[in-house]
Order: C-alpha cells, then structure tokens, then sequence
C-alpha cells in the first residue's frame, strides 16, 4: 500500500480545478470530510482542501485497489480542465508518477503482452509496455512547459503542497528545477537532462549544476562493466573536476572517482567468479 499512498499523495494538486472540485462536494462522503471540503472551497483553504481529497482517494484504494486507473483518469481530466499553467505542469508530473507506479506494480503481468502499435485501449488493464512508456514520457514532457514561466515561478509559491527536502530551496528554486529533478527520478533521460543543465548553466548557483552534471553522468555511464566504459566515465568526472575542483562541494566529484574505482575492483571479480 505505500506505493499507492505515495501515488496519491502526489495527486495532490487537483485543487487548481474548482470545477472538479465540486463533484467531490456534491459525491457521497462521510460528513466530518464533506464538511472539510467545503469550508476549504468557501475559504480558499488549499491546504484543508488537499488534506481533505488526499483523505477520500487514500480511502477509495482501501476499500478497492482496483480503482487506481480510474484515479489516474480523474487527475489527467483535471490536468486538462486547469487553467493556471504552473498547477496543469505540477498535474502532468503526477499523472506521469501514478502511470509510472502502476506499471511498477504490475510489470510481470504487463510484460508478458506483446507491444500494441496503432492501437491504444482505453482502459490502460489492457495496456503494453510500450503504452506505458509512450504515456509516461508525454506526460513528463508536458509537465516542464512552459518551461520559462516555470523557471520564474518560485517553488515556494507550491510549498504547502508539494514534498520538498531541506535543501530544496537552494538547489530547487524554482518550479522548474523541482519538476524537472522528480521527472528525472520518474524516467531519466538524456534529453531531460541535457535540457536541465543547460538551464542551470545559466544560474549563479553553480552547485546545483554541478550536482546535475554529476548526476547525469551517473545515468550515461551506468552500466560499466569493461574497463573502457570505466575509463570513458572516469575522463568525464576529471573534465567535470576541471570546471569545479577549485570549489569545496567537488568532493562529490572525488568521491564519485573513488565509487568508480571500487565498481571496477568489485565488478571485474564477480565477473571472473562467474566464469570459473
């Protein structure tokens, strides 16, 4: 169940769509939640309000855990009625997220399907692999657009709704950077990547970048079991040290050449034991 309390958890941004708010007030609901609810809409409370739905779904998937596609439904229809284009990108990164944990859960089955091309089932029971994976990376894309107002919106402007670490304010700034950060976390790729630290290249916080370019080599180079992939990986970190070695938070690019170091030691044994 803590996967699909986290799903939901996320989907707690459905507030930017009053009109999809006002079914939940007019369904059937225990009276101390309706009330909720309705104080939150008469008082503009975003808070209480997300309190109130996260409570109601988490309920829902209780009782029956069946219900998680129709829950996904409902947010992406409320992704496409919001207005307010900083909620409908923060709405997309939580349908990508909810896709993304259902296919998690129930990858062995999925897998077994042969890939659907030209034809996409309404009921995503029914989905293959590929579905999923075509879904997810729209909905990610989609989630960074309008990529320059969500780099002038403040991730602060968010933060009674959103799960942000200690050092969120200074490596996240803005709405942008968090979205882009959890899409990496949801399905990393290169280009989102490449289109992140283009962006933070630009900005005075040169840590943030750092950490980026540390990471994104991370991913290009996660697989290193030759030792000219290691030595591919280890020339990247001392190209990314030459930019930033005369900065203390570039330990983090020495200690990643010592991770690398170990990898080797330990990849190239279990290998050979393999072998024997």
């Amino acid at each position: 169940m803590d996967m699909k309390i986290k799903a939901i958890t996320v989907s707690a941004l459905i507030l930017c769509c009053i009109s999809a708010v006002i079914m939940y007030t007019n369904a059937a609901q225990p009276k101390n939640e309706s009330k909720m609810i309705t104080e939150a809409i008469q008082g503009k409370n975003t808070p209480q309000l997300i309190k109130a739905l996260i409570s109601r779904m988490k309920e829902q998937l209780d009782v029956n855990d069946d219900d998680f596609p129709e829950l996904i439904k409902e947010v992406e229809n409320y992704a496409a009625e919001c207005k307010e284009p900083a909620s409908t990108a923060v709405l997309h990164s939580m349908v990508a997220e909810m896709y993304n944990q259902y296919y998690t859960m129930n990858r062995w089955k999925i897998n077994q399907r042969t890939d659907l091309a030209g034809y996409v089932p309404e009921d995503i029971r029914e989905w293959t692999s590929n579905l999923f994976t075509n879904k997810i990376k729209e909905e990610l894309t989609a989630s960074l657009q309008p990529a320059k107002l969500l780099q002038e919106t403040p991730v602060s402007d968010f933060k009674a709704i959103l799960e942000t670490g200690k050092d969120t304010p200074a490596l996240r700034p803005t709405l942008y950077d968090f979205l882009a950060f959890r899409a990496l976390d949801i399905a990393p790729s290169t280009e989102i990547y490449e289109e992140l630290i283009a962006y933070l290249n630009t900005q005075p916080d040169k840590k943030a970048a750092m950490l980026a370019n540390l990471d994104y080599l991370r991913f290009k180079y996660t697989t290193r079991y030759s030792e000219q992939a290691r030595n591919n990986y280890t020339s990247a970190l001392d190209s990314l040290l030459a930019i930033y070695g005369n900065k203390d938070y570039s330990v983090e690019i020495i200690a990643a050449k010592l991770n690398n170091g170990f990898y080797g030691y330990g990849t190239e044994a279990n290998m050979d034991s393999l072998k024997t």
